[in-house]
């Protein structure tokens, strides 16, 4: 009989470094990604190689050349913000974690490590181990070493019911990957408190012309890290590398208020764009700050209206010293 895509189960344990990965008897904290958006790729390498003495322009069987090692293993996903896992999102893409306070409820400051340096995954980095299983006892599998070459978190502050709750979308690499396990761990019910659910969101700009809590209609924070393998071991990837870019977007109404970023693009004018959730030091709050310049002509439609759509691709501000710094109190202490 069929399994239902939504009785696959995903689950994420940090690793403590690069080699010593987590095993299907270890308890993984439960995840909510949207069913049916849960896709684990193995990454085989076929090869029909084109060598003398071999004759005729079909490639016979016995040269084809399989590559289960080299590439990159991955699992795709989307699925809303929560609460319990949203750092752990960042930590996975950012690579570096500035701060995160002693005592309740934890508070996290989180910016790009590449800001200042490229970090060696052999020595440190935040590694993760996913598991997922849909047959509980024979189709488990378990990505080690995982980052997150691409993340999104967006908002669409137009929608309705469940389209309205942020949402985050990526894919997840590693080494390798685990196959065929039986998950025999207990698996960590996490509480499903979303982000944009009754707590709203604000926006706001700063050094470009200035908005505060202005109307907005959708917002999306990109990062694209452009993970490559750098060094092997056996043929399997050792260690990874990052080219990352970051870009954040902001469609707002067209009116004379928004008209103004129009001078700021053409003057290529620094600045950052704020979007934050609650009140600092208490649980559920969620500030990240662009910083960067707006690449893209602001002009826009939404449907049948004009549109201000702001494209920020963000640099290391010279004021700030990131690109990019996001504040998460999660009520989750992660010893970082």
């Amino acid at each position: 009989m069929s399994r239902a895509a939504k009785q696959r189960r995903v689950g994420i344990l940090q690793q403590a470094d690069f080699d010593t990965e987590k095993a299907n008897t270890d308890n993984f904290e439960d995840m909510s990604y949207d069913a049916g958006s849960v896709k684990p790729n193995k990454n085989i390498i076929f090869n029909n190689t084109s060598l003398t003495s071999t004759g005729g322009f079909i490639p016979k069987q016995t040269m084809a050349y399989i590559d289960a090692t080299s590439g990159l293993k991955s699992i795709d996903f989307t699925g809303p913000a929560t609460l319990p896992h949203l750092a752990l999102h960042f930590a996975a893409a950012l690579q570096s974690v500035t701060s995160e306070a002693a005592t309740t409820p934890f508070q996290k400051v989180l910016t790009p490590a590449v800001d200042t340096d490229m970090p060696d995954f052999t020595s440190g980095g935040y590694l993760f181990s996913i598991a997922t299983e849909n047959i509980n006892g024979s189709d488990g599998e378990i990505l080690d070493s995982a980052i997150l070459d691409t993340f999104t978190l967006s908002v669409d502050f137009n929608s309705e019911g469940y389209a309205k709750l942020a949402k985050i979308s990526g894919k997840w690499v590693g080494k390798s990957m685990q196959t065929a396990l039986d998950l025999t761990g207990t698996w960590v019910a996490q509480d499903n408190t979303f982000y944009n659910d009754t707590a709203g969101f604000s926006i706001s700009t700063s050094g470009i012309t200035s908005i505060s809590d202005y109307c907005k209609k959708r917002y999306t924070l990109t990062i694209n890290n452009n993970v490559t393998v750098d060094c092997r071991a056996n043929s399997a990837p050792a260690n990874y590398l990052l080219s990352p870019t970051i870009q954040t977007t902001v469609s707002l109404p067209y009116d004379t208020t928004t008209y103004a970023f129009m001078a700021d693009y053409a003057a290529g004018t620094q600045g950052s764009i704020t979007l934050s959730s609650g009140s600092t030091g208490a649980s559920g709050f969620l500030e990240i700050i662009s910083y960067g310049k707006l690449t893209v002509d602001p002009r826009g439609y939404d449907g049948d209206f004009e549109s201000i759509d702001l494209t920020m691709t963000h640099n290391v501000d010279t004021s700030a010293s990131k690109s990019l710094s996001v504040t998460i109190a999660d009520a989750k202490d992660r010893t970082w």
